[in-house]
C-alpha cells in the first residue's frame, strides 16, 4: 500500500478518535454537577440500576484512557494487547448500555414479561453475533494484521472479511435500538391519550429523550456499519469508538434526566416521590407511591 495513502487513512482514524475521546471527557465534566446533585444526595442507595449507571459512566471514562494510549502513544512492543483490550472494552460498555435500556423499558411497561422476553431475544442474538465476530477476529488476526511504522499508535488493518463479521453485531444493536424506540413512543402516546393532565410532563420527557437517543444512536450505528462495508484497510470500523462513547454518553444523560428534580415534583398529591422510584418504577408507571409502599416499589 502507498505510504501516503496509509498516512491519510491513519490521520482520518486518529482525528475521528480524538473527537470521540474529547466528547466523552467534556460531557463528563459538563454533567458532573448533575450527577452529584441527583445521585449522590441523601436518597442515595445501592440499588443495582444505580450501580449499573455508575459502572457505565466510570468504566467509559477510565476505560478510554488505555484506548487513547492505543491511538496516540508511541507504538508499544506488544500492540496486540491494546487492540485486544479495546475489543472487550467496547463489548463491556455495550453490555452496560443495553442493561440500562432494558431496565428503563421493562419498568416503563410495568414489568411486562412479554416486553422483557422481546428485548432479551434481541440481546441474545446480538451477544451471539458479537462473540462470533470476536473469536473470528482472534483466529484471523495474526496473519492479517500489520502496522504502519514508524507511525505512532497501534492502529490495525481490518480486512473486508473481518469488517463484514463485525458489521453483524452492530447491525443487530441498531435493530435493538429501533425496537426500544418504538416501545418508548408507543407507551408515551398511550400515556398522553390516557392521562391528559396527570404525568403529561413525564411523557414529554420520555418521548423527547427516547427520540433524541434513537436519532443520535441510529446515525452513529449506521455510520459505523457503513465504514465496515465501504471503508479501507485503516478506516473500516473507524466509528466504533465514537459509537460506543456516544452511546454511553446518551444513556447517562437519559438516566440523569429521569432524576431531574422538576420531574420528581410533578403532580404531587400531598406526598413526594423517592428519586429512585421516579427513575425506575413510580414515575415511569405514572403513579405516586405512598410513603408506606416505597420499599416494595423500590425493590423492582
Amino acid at each position: 500500500m502507498d505510504p501516503v495513502e496509509v498516512q491519510q487513512q491513519l490521520n482520518a482514524n486518529y482525528y475521528f478518535n480524538c473527537v470521540s475521546f474529547t466528547l466523552i471527557f467534556y460531557d463528563y465534566f459538563l454533567t458532573l454537577e448533575w450527577e452529584v446533585s441527583r445521585y449522590w444526595g441523601p436518597s442515595f442507595t445501592f440499588r443495582w440500576p444505580t450501580m449499573v449507571f455508575f459502572a457505565n459512566r466510570y468504566a467509559t471514562i477510565l476505560g478510554n484512557i488505555p484506548a487513547a494510549i492505543e491511538y496516540f502513544w508511541a507504538t508499544p512492543s506488544s500492540p496486540a494487547k491494546f487492540t485486544t483490550y479495546h475489543k472487550y472494552f467496547v463489548i463491556i460498555i455495550q453490555v452496560f448500555i443495553t442493561a440500562l435500556l432494558t431496565v428503563r423499558t421493562y419498568a416503563l411497561y410495568e414489568h411486562s414479561k412479554r416486553i422483557l422476553a422481546l428485548i432479551m431475544g434481541f440481546i441474545v442474538v446480538t451477544a451471539g453475533l458479537g462473540l462470533w465476530a470476536t473469536f473470528r477476529l482472534n483466529i484471523d488476526q495474526a496473519s492479517t494484521t500489520y502496522h504502519a511504522e514508524p507511525y505512532f499508535g497501534c492502529t490495525n488493518t481490518t480486512t473486508r472479511t473481518q469488517a463484514l463479521n463485525f458489521a453483524a453485531p452492530w447491525t443487530s444493536l441498531f435493530f435493538l435500538d429501533c425496537v426500544i424506540f418504538v416501545l418508548t413512543v408507543r407507551k408515551a402516546f398511550h400515556g398522553f391519550r390516557d392521562r391528559h393532565s396527570t404525568g403529561s410532563e413525564l411523557f414529554t420527557v420520555l418521548l423527547r429523550d427516547g427520540s433524541v437517543y434513537f436519532a443520535v444512536m441510529a446515525l452513529a450505528h449506521l455510520s459505523n456499519i457503513m465504514t465496515f462495508f465501504f471503508g479501507t484497510d485503516y478506516t473500516r470500523g473507524i466509528a466504533t469508538t465514537f459509537t460506543s462513547n456516544i452511546g454511553s454518553l446518551m444513556i447517562s444523560r437519559l438516566m440523569l434526566n429521569l432524576r431531574d428534580p422538576d420531574l420528581s415534583d410533578l403532580n404531587q398529591t400531598g406526598h413526594t416521590r423517592n428519586p429512585e422510584e421516579t427513575e425506575l418504577t413510580a414515575a415511569i408507571q405514572f403513579a405516586s407511591v405512598a410513603p408506606g409502599s416505597q420499599s416494595s416499589e423500590g425493590a423492582g
